[in-house]
């Protein structure tokens, strides 16, 4: 074999070794929008791409987003094909298949319906009314949808379509995202709709899901886990290893929210008077 072969050989080999230990981070998202979040696809904009492509950097690694209909996307997250999810609510079974690490960011679900609707301060109040509880797909249920509440799932539902639905007639009431609802609001006025700010929960934490499958997860027992308690964001079987890619960003996600970094970025996507929680 020639000299300049063996070069090239050598070259090749150092390029492949460089690729395949180069980071590269998968999230996962609808295809649909979530604004100000991120934009329909094929539209990746927003506030998600900001906050994740930075932290993504900051820890040597790229970002690539992946669009396709939920039910896919989360079932290349249980599978690891998908790194992570950006906004993910806790619930049991999703804790099987995800790492939840809180990505710096505040959410809370609120509610809006048409304006002829009286008061709703929570989905209980909706219980032995004919209104109808539009419920986005994939939605989590909060904590559970009160039993007696008529409820409607179309399978692809943003904040605008669920605004339409209620102007029309074919909704009565919807719980989502207040920083979603507001946005959409302030943006495109609907003044025969009317927001239900007493509903339906309080602020919390925003979390987003790290796949348990992904090969940069890696976890360690939990010293203080209590196994007489059920599994929780409080109470984890599991902790990130610190050697993790997993672990690094959610370090530096927490490093860019208690240097206010998360909320200037966030504030960016607002008008002065929406950046307030």
């Amino acid at each position: 074999m020639s000299r300049t072969r063996l070069m090239l050989t050598a070259l090749a080999l150092i390029l492949f070794n460089v690729n395949s230990n180069a980071c590269e981070l998968i999230m996962g998202y609808r295809t649909s929008e979530r604004l100000p979040y991120i934009h329909a696809e094929p539209d990746n904009q927003g506030l998600y791409l900001a906050l994740y492509q930075l932290a993504s950097e900051r820890i040597g690694c790229s970002l690539k987003v992946y669009r396709a209909p939920k039910k896919r996307i989360l079932r290349a997250l249980r599978l690891g094909k998908v790194d992570f999810y950006p906004g993910f609510g806790f619930t049991q079974k999703r804790n099987h298949y995800a790492y939840f690490i809180a990505n710096g960011l505040f959410e809370r679900y609120t509610g809006i319906s048409h304006a002829g609707i009286e008061e709703i301060s929570s989905l209980h109040d909706l219980v032995g009314t004919p209104y109808v509880l539009l419920i986005s797909p994939g939605g989590y249920d909060l904590d559970g949808i009160p039993k007696g509440v008529i409820t409607r799932r179309p399978p692809e539902m943003d904040a605008a379509q669920a605004f339409e639905l209620l102007s029309t007639g074919k909704g009565d009431f919807f719980s989502y995202d207040e920083t979603t609802l507001r946005y959409e609001l302030a943006h495109h006025p609907h003044p025969e709709l009317k927001l239900h700010p007493k509903c339906c929960e309080p602020m919390r934490d925003m979390y987003l899901g790290f796949s348990r499958k992904s090969r940069y997860f890696k976890a360690i027992p939990n010293p203080e886990f209590s196994p007489e308690k059920p599994e929780s964001i409080d109470n984890r079987r599991q902790l990130l290893a610190s050697d993790s890619k997993a672990h690094a960003l959610a370090i530096e996600l927490a490093k860019m929210r208690a240097s206010g970094e998360t909320e200037k970025i966030r504030g960016s996507f607002f008008a002065p008077s929406q950046v307030s929680h």
